[in-house]
């Protein structure tokens, strides 16, 4: 966990790094290379939509630019959380992390505080090891912003668009 003047230096860490242009990389590929097309065409979407909402054109990619920033500024949340685990992790411990991190999230919702799971950061996971003092043998799985949600902020209505639950689940019937 990082607040105060550690959040700030990551942060700056971080921004720095993006503002230079450094793509940065990750510990661990998120996904499946190349991803499924319905994949691909659902985030998109998703980016759209939120893009749409904050009244940033799909050619104005400064205003994209400063948008994918945020992520890096933790959207002004007081406090960042890094999740990581010993290199070498199985698909089953990044299961149990994940598992981990949602019941984290429910547990600051239900004292009323916001969070947002953030995959950005640990694809700069060099820089979170140096600046928060992370071991080299340490996998940086995702961060995760927390603050107190702000109501007036109009990103904070976003809703993605959601597939029905027939589309994933098969009912069996006995």
């Amino acid at each position: 966990m990082a607040a105060g003047a550690r959040r700030d230096t990551l942060s700056e860490a971080l921004c720095a790094a993006y503002d230079a242009g450094e793509k940065g990389k990750a510990d661990y590929e998120y996904s499946l290379l190349p991803p499924p097309a319905e994949w691909m065409d659902r985030a998109r979407a998703c980016g759209y939509a939120l893009f749409d909402l904050k009244g940033i054109e799909r050619e104005d990619y400064e205003a994209r630019k400063v948008h994918g920033r945020e992520n890096l500024t933790f959207f002004g949340a007081a406090v960042v959380m890094i999740f990581h685990l010993p290199r070498g992790a199985e698909r089953g411990n990044f299961l149990d992390l994940g598992m981990f991190m949602q019941n984290v999230m429910l547990g600051l919702t239900a004292h009323g505080l916001g969070s947002c799971p953030q995959f950005s950061v640990a694809g700069y996971a060099d820089i979170v090891r140096k600046r928060l003092g992370l071991a080299e043998d340490r996998c940086i799985v995702a961060g995760m912003s927390v603050g107190w949600p702000d109501a007036e902020a109009k990103v904070n209505t976003f809703v993605p668009e959601r597939l029905l639950l027939g589309n994933y689940v098969d009912w069996l019937e006995s």
